[in-house]
């Protein structure tokens, strides 16, 4: 069964803190602080890989560009 285009009912700062826990695994983190600012959000209808993988992207450009040291803040 192919499940990649199907969508779910998701909380969007689950989905974020998965992406996080998967680029902090493949990514040198050693001197980026991580400050999580999630406010409370309903849950949407949205393919959960794809979603996750557009966050797991802008994470790692975000580390990238910072040069592997700064402050990451996620809102």
């Amino acid at each position: 069964m192919n499940t990649r285009g199907a969508q779910a009912e998701l909380e969007i700062a689950e989905v974020l803190e998965q992406a996080l826990k998967l680029a902090q695994r493949g990514m040198d983190f050693h001197d980026v602080r991580v400050v999580k600012n999630y406010e409370q959000i309903p849950a949407i209808q949205s393919n959960p890989n794809e979603l996750e993988q557009v966050f797991l992207n802008l994470i790692m450009n975000g580390v990238q560009a910072m040069e592997g040291h700064g402050t990451l803040t996620l809102e």
